[in-house]
């Protein structure tokens, strides 16, 4: 029978029907004809059991190797491993022996036996082949000679279940042990350890072993005594015979530490490998050799010649958290080149040499990075990145806490990877340490097309000796993670935050986060607190509006109300199914009080529910509401939903409207439906997520989810979302590439820059310097720690909170980190300074500085003041984006032409209130100007603004007269009362 799998959407399968009993006996023999996936058999159970059976094991190529692994219902693991079992068009012999809590492999006559069962069951029954599902690259394989039994042989668990007990911590090359414990078995009642005897097998190196004991216990240890004379990553086997000869074999991945920062190859003789590297399990080897090198005579040749096996190199360190790799690489031709961080896990990656970050270079010169939860290879950098018959240099940056792979090539950032040990996983892994590197080739398995690299100037070291020019995290400076909430509670999906008071004159952060499974008919919300910018969290859950709904939105408004919106909406009896119940609930004094609020949402059609409602006896409306409210210089307020008209295949995503703060809402416009073209692809939900953003040119943008893991897509309205452009992928990057791929959260920054992050894989963050989202940045990889979604919060113009959960698995926690965003300005200035300071269209940032002299800014460059103490006269003609925020300026300030946005404060963005010492003139600029909580000692005025947003002075207290005149729209105090001494003027009179 031939189980053949070409397809990258669908599974291939057969079942084969026996009556159900409570032991069974299967043997068959199968050849591989290609081998990229791994193919799975498994024992199915009694009716009403787990589809995935009661015993499920997968066989993976591991170099010309095969690991089996078994699945226990939530992950797999490895049981066994096969010398020589992948080798294409080559028998392999299977026995399983199954009871209904132990199965016994016997694979080429060796033993071994496992307990890891997915699913209890009454009875075993069908027999289940399968392909290993949705795999770009296919598997292909026979199976013949398959005998079923409902009885057990008389053989059957004839061998020893053997435990690895070597331990290879601190075990350098050159090492020696002597009668080193390497494993154990219990000895079976009535026999005698002289029935057995023990070999050990390193590197392909048979190694004797001694039995000794039982101890009082029943076990049985075998040692070994050897000298470890080169390094490596590999298995160290144990296989223990009896008399009948039945043999039974333990495998346990062990690294022996080499001592090398470099690798240059120069005094390698040509033919081996340095002592610090060994050939993988499986592999062929690498070699040295004179026919090309970066720099002196030699490199590392990885030539792949054979059809049958790949070759693979390891070069180990002693342990170490998060590491910095370089080398050159010269392509001579590729398929699928694979460079690999590799180390220890909780949970054995399943990758070669216990990959934690691996990464391949394909035929068109791109990089991939592997997705261990998905078993998918997903683009890193574009075609052409890595170009065949020329030196390039390859770096890789994994921080100390393991959490990202960041990369280079020839210097510049081309994108961010996460870690084998999962991201969105349904188990708990970490990494416990990094051991080195290996070379691969054949990331797809062994193929017509062969690799052959030179490598060459390896540097292996710490995060403490990366070049800053390879951390690899610009424009962003990332924090260390804090927990926010990790008490043992199923908690995740934390959204975008609010800055309010904290009642003694600071700020705090509140951050709201679910308290229940990804589910709709569940509620439970908490609410994290900060004190100190995201330093330390404490519960705030005597703030909290709404601690039994499925979900909540907050905003800060502009007149300093927190608005909180229910995630849920409620169908309304008797409206047609075209109203909804809205829960709002609104505070006045940073959450302390809440007035909570029914209002009701419209809808022009009548809707379907989004699913099944966390309150019994009522049923949800057709769209949930989320994201932060985007509100105008009038109150007016819009918010994000998606959901279903009764009518809709896929997701619909609206954009609501409200003019009575909240309470009431109505469909403004319908942003995008879903693509009936798409229909057909599984992880298609249609338009939904939908991150949405008032810009600088007055126009609304929105970033949506169309599907877990698909590229995510974005559209622009330029009449308030009545209407909204064809929705386009977003692309990232010089390259254009896709963004994955859920739970978008976007803020225009008061530097004038947008900043959107996306989860899943992981949690990236990209920014659009021109503000427009038409100029994304390739994406930085935040965290892929089994990560999965996330949010951020801005605390200033150049810093943000981000937040980010530990996916589906426990033990749970909800994180945050700081992360510092550098505005791009060609001079930033911080500290003391003396003398005029100028600056054209490469702009200027003044953070934290003390500046004792005159500031021009003009031909398009942006100025942004932070925190920062001026005296002198501070003039703008022309630039880009003005921000002052929570400075002081002793001088006059006159600001004109600006083409984006200008906040003299802004606290709804993050842009604390300023003062200034002297006349402020704000004239002629073409975006919006917020002037919000400052105080100006001198005369304001505020003209010839084009912008199509009327002007905000929110709360500014004028020492001095006010003048407005000539604005396209009149300013307004968006309900925040201004404070004039002098007369008003103009549009600003009273």
């Amino acid at each position: 029978m031939r189980v053949s799998d070409q397809s990258n959407t669908v599974y291939t399968r057969t079942w084969c029907n026996y009556p159900i009993t409570t032991e069974r006996s299967v043997s068959y023999r199968f050849s591989p004809a290609q081998l990229n996936g791994g193919p799975y058999v498994a024992i199915q159970g009694a009716p009403g059991t787990s589809a995935n059976g009661v015993w499920r094991f997968t066989f993976n190529r591991d170099g010309n190797d095969i690991r089996i692994a078994a699945y226990n219902g939530s992950s797999f693991a490895d049981v066994a491993r096969i010398l020589d079992g992948a080798t294409l068009g080559e028998w392999v012999d299977v026995t399983i022996n199954a009871t209904l809590d132990r199965a016994e492999l016997i694979v080429n006559g060796i033993r071994f036996t496992t307990d890891r069962r997915n699913a209890a069951s009454t009875g075993m029954g069908e027999i289940y082949f399968g392909s290993s599902g949705s795999s770009p690259f296919g598997v292909d394989y026979y199976i013949d000679d398959l005998a079923v039994s409902g009885e057990l042989p008389d053989d059957a668990f004839a061998g020893v279940t053997i435990e690895p007990i070597f331990d290879a911590a601190g075990v350098t090359r050159g090492t020696e042990i002597v009668d080193e414990p390497i494993a154990r078995f219990r000895l079976p009642e009535g026999a005698d350890v002289a029935d057995y005897s023990a070999t050990a097998a390193w590197q392909g190196e048979a190694v004797p072993a001694q039995l000794s004991g039982p101890d009082a216990d029943g076990w049985v240890t075998a040692s070994m005594s050897h000298t470890f004379t080169r390094a490596g990553a590999g298995t160290l086997r144990t296989t223990v015979t009896d008399t009948d000869g039945n043999q039974s074999v333990s495998a346990q991945m062990i690294t022996i530490a080499g001592e090398f920062s470099e690798l240059t190859f120069e005094s390698d003789p040509v033919g081996s490998m340095p002592a610090d590297c060994s050939a993988l399990d499986g592999y062929l080897p690498a070699a040295v050799s004179e026919e090309a090198a970066s720099e002196g005579n030699h490199s590392l040749r990885v030539q792949d010649t054979s059809a049958q096996a790949s070759v693979g190199v390891t070069c180990t360190v002693v342990p170490q958290q998060g590491a910095y790799l370089s080398f050159e690489v010269n392509p001579q031709s590729l398929q699928g080149f694979t460079f690999d961080i590799i180390g220890t896990s909780l949970i054995a990656t399943g990758q070669p040499a216990n990959s934690l970050f691996r990464l391949a270079l394909r035929a068109d010169g791109s990089i991939d990075w592997y997705e261990q939860w998905t078993a998918t290879w997903r683009e890193l950098s574009p075609t052409g990145s890595v170009p065949l018959d020329e030196w390039t240099q390859i770096e890789l940056a994994v921080p100390s806490d393991n959490a990202a792979v960041r990369v280079s090539v020839e210097g510049e950032y081309v994108g961010s990877g996460g870690p084998t040990i999962g991201n969105n996983s349904s188990q708990h892994n970490e990494v416990t340490g990094i051991t080195g590197l290996a070379f691969t080739t054949g990331a797809t398995g062994a193929a017509a097309v062969h690799d052959d690299v030179y490598v060459d100037d390896i540097t292996f070291g710490t995060p403490a000796t990366t070049p800053p020019a390879a951390v690899g995290t610009a424009p962003f400076v990332i924090s260390d993670t804090t927990a926010i909430d990790n008490d043992g509670e199923q908690v995740g999906f934390p959204n975008p935050g609010v800055v309010v008071s904290d009642g003694d004159g600071g700020k705090r952060i509140l951050i709201p986060y679910s308290g229940h499974p990804d589910v709709d008919d569940a509620g439970g919300i908490f609410l994290g607190a900060s004190d100190d910018s995201g330093a330390s969290w404490f519960s705030g859950q005597d703030l909290n509006p709404m601690p039994d709904t499925s979900g909540v939105t907050m905003t800060r408004l502009r007149n300093g109300d927190v608005l909180a919106v229910n995630f849920h909406a409620y169908m309304e009896p008797g409206t047609d199914d075209r109203q909804a119940l809205v829960e709002t609930a609104i505070s006045g004094d940073s959450g302390a009080t809440w007035t909570h609020r029914e209002g009701t949402m419209t809808t022009p059609e009548p809707m379907r529910p989004i699913g099944a409602s966390e309150r019994p006896g009522t049923t949800l409306g057709g769209f949930v509401l989320l994201h932060t409210i985007v509100e105008d210089p009038d109150g007016t307020l819009y918010m994000s939903a998606y959901g279903y008209y009764d009518s809709d295949e896929a997701f619909r995503q609206l954009v609501l409207v409200s003019t009575n703060g909240g309470i009431d809402w109505s469909v403004r416009g319908t942003v995008a439906v879903g693509d009936p073209e798409q229909f057909d692809i599984q992880a298609y939900e249609g338009p939904c997520e939908g991150a949405i953003e008032r810009l600088a040119d007055g126009s609304m943008i929105m970033v949506m989810r169309v599907g877990w893991r698909l590229p995510m897509i974005y559209s622009r309205s330029f009449d308030d979302g009545a209407t909204w452009s064809e929705p386009q992928a977003i692309e990232v990057g010089p390259a254009g590439q896709d963004l994955l791929s859920v739970q978008p959260t976007m803020e225009l920054l008061p530097t004038g820059e947008l900043l959107l992050m996306v989860g899943r894989p992981g949690v990236v963050m990209t920014i659009s310097e021109s503000g427009l989202g038409d100029d994304w940045s390739v994406p930085v990889g935040i965290d892929y720690v089994n990560t999965e979604n996330g949010s951020f919060t801005v605390l200033d113009p150049t810093t943000v909170v981000v937040a980010g959960d530990r996916g589906r698995a426990a033990p749970w926690e909800v994180w945050s980190r700081t992360v510092t965003v550098d505005p791009t300005c060609e001079q930033t200035i911080t500290g003391a300074h003396d003398g005029r300071v100028t600056a054209g269209a490469g702009g200027l940032c003044l953070i934290d500085a003390t500046i004792s002299g005159a500031i021009t800014v003009n031909d398009g460059g942006r100025l942004i003041v932070q925190d920062s103490q001026i005296t002198g006269q501070v003039t703008t003609s022309g630039a880009s984006t003005v921000a002052i925020c929570g400075s002081h300026i002793n001088g006059p300030v006159r600001i004109a032409g600006t083409a984006g946005g200008v906040s003299v404060g802004d606290t709804t963005s993050g842009c604390d209130a300023s003062t200034i010492a002297g006349p402020l003139r704000i004239t002629d600029t073409a975006g919006p100007v917020v002037a919000d909580r400052s105080e100006v000692t001198g005369p304001v005025t505020v003209s010839g603004n084009s912008g199509r947003m009327a002007t905000v002075l929110s709360g500014l207290t004028v020492h001095g007269p006010l003048f407005c005149s000539q604005n396209a729209v009149a300013p307004m105090d968006s309900g925040v009362p201004l404070q004039v001494d002098g007369p008003r003027k103009g549009q600003c009179a009273m």
